[in-house]
């Protein structure tokens, strides 16, 4: 059994219309949403073995944000085709994978993410909109990545921001 951790990029700035798409940075939610999932993380010890991450600065953002809040950080790659990829290029980054990772976590963007979570889960199982920051964790009944397709996880958890400051009230 493996487990696939998909994360959405917290909240961007849109204050800077001069910076390049890839380049804009996270907003003050963006980063206070980004420590409320990294507290998340550590408080129930969740530690993914492989961080996969696009290149974009706002997912560069949240990753940085999330692990200052956790005591030790997985080997973190930065993938540029995550940031221009659809679903079909994430189901080919995954299944390159080494086997040995039994927890994947893959920050990326909308709608990349939601379409293979989707895909991954089927539509009718999706609990609610992607939104930004969002976390799904996927369990896949593989003993292999290569072995990854569509329509074989189970989503087991999904938390927002904001359904994580309403556990807070």
């Amino acid at each position: 059994m493996k487990t696939l951790i998909l994360q959405r990029h917290a909240k961007s700035s849109w204050d800077y219309p001069e910076l390049e798409d890839h380049e804009r940075p996270l907003n003050k939610r963006g980063k206070k949403a980004s420590q409320l999932i990294g507290a998340f993380f550590r408080q129930n010890g969740i530690q993914p073995d492989l961080i996969l991450c696009s290149t974009a600065m706002r997912t560069r953002e949240t990753l940085r944000l999330m692990t200052n809040e956790w005591e030790t950080v997985a080997e973190i790659q930065f993938i540029d085709r995550i940031y221009h990829g659809d679903e079909d290029e994430l189901i080919s980054i995954i299944t390159a994978v080494p086997n040995q990772v039994s927890k994947l976590m893959v920050i990326g963007h909308n709608p990349t993410l939601e379409n293979l979570l989707e895909d991954m889960i089927g539509t009718t199982a999706m609990p609610e909109k992607f939104s930004t920051a969002a976390v799904a964790f996927i369990e896949v009944p593989v003993d292999d990545w290569r072995e990854i397709s569509t329509k074989n996880g189970t989503l087991v958890q999904f938390i927002t921001p904001k359904g994580l400051k309403k556990g807070l009230e």
